[in-house]
Parts: C-alpha cells; sequence; structure tokens
C-alpha cells in the first residue's frame, strides 16, 4: 500500500470500517504534524488465568486407591465411569470443589 490511498480505499482494502480508519488517519497526520513518533503496539494479550486441571486439585494417592479397589473388585464399568468423568473434567475445564469430588469417590468406592 502506497501513501497515496485514500481513507475508503484504506478501508476496502484492509476490511476494517471506514470511521475507523479514518480516525486513525487524522490521528497519525496529527501526531506526524508535531513530530512526535508514531509507536505501534502489538496486540495485548488476554489476561485470562486458566482454571487448574482437575486432576492438579485431586489427591492422586487417593484416587489410585480407589481406581486400585475398583479394579481388584472386578468393578470395571464403575472404573471407566470414574476415568471417563475425570477425563471429560478437564477436556471442559471442570474443575470440582473438593468436597463435592471427594463425595463422589466416595460413592464409587
Amino acid at each position: 500500500m502506497g501513501k497515496d490511498l485514500t481513507v475508503k480505499e484504506i478501508a476496502s482494502y484492509t476490511g476494517i470500517p471506514r470511521s475507523t480508519v479514518g480516525y486513525f488517519v487524522r490521528k497519525f497526520n496529527k501526531l506526524a504534524a508535531e513530530g512526535k513518533p508514531i509507536v505501534f503496539l502489538g496486540p495485548p494479550s488476554p489476561i485470562r488465568k486458566s482454571p487448574p486441571s482437575p486432576l492438579a486439585i485431586i489427591n492422586l494417592t487417593h484416587l489410585t486407591e480407589i481406581a486400585g479397589g475398583l479394579l481388584e473388585k472386578g468393578d470395571i464399568q464403575r472404573l471407566y465411569c470414574l476415568l471417563r468423568s475425570l477425563k471429560l473434567m478437564s477436556e471442559f475445564g471442570i474443575v470440582p470443589k473438593p468436597s463435592s469430588f471427594k463425595r463422589a469417590l466416595d460413592s464409587l468406592s
């Protein structure tokens, strides 16, 4: 793109609304006329703290004992449900409260 493009042409070329292009052209022209540098900052990085993985808050020793107990009993269906539930919670970012998770584990054993 050259310096000879109009606001309408820039908007058409970039897909940015004409009013937005016009705003920034005026802003940059004003800074240039005042001899101030034009600083382009990158897009702001999102400040999102991802929730901890459900497995990160579970006592893995207790979970191993429960899974081992279910396996020893031959209760493969409950073991499968437990592991599948943990996998789904991880995939969807669901972090249960420790008390509710303890109740769920206790109901399986």
